[in-house]
């Protein structure tokens, strides 16, 4: 659930090329979220930690932090 936030938050579909990956180590949550343009010439890729407790909120938070990075200069929805 934590990928499908991060996508939703994103605003990603099945012709953008953005994904994420989450990984669980102990306790312990990781989510890199991937997003570039159509030609794979511009590229964001982010990775966020946090308790397994919070990993929606992450995914969230990891969604909102790649927009900040200029996203939305990447691929306007």
């Amino acid at each position: 659930t934590a990928e499908r936030t991060f996508l939703q938050k994103i605003k990603g579909g099945c012709s953008v090329p953005v994904g994420s990956y989450a990984q669980l180590e102990e306790e312990i949550f990781s989510i890199t979220g991937y997003l570039s343009n159509t030609e794979g010439s511009k590229k964001i890729v982010h990775t966020i930690k946090g308790s397994k407790r919070d990993s929606e909120s992450l995914a969230y938070q990891l969604a909102e932090e790649m927009i900040k990075l200029e996203a939305e200069k990447i691929y306007s929805p």
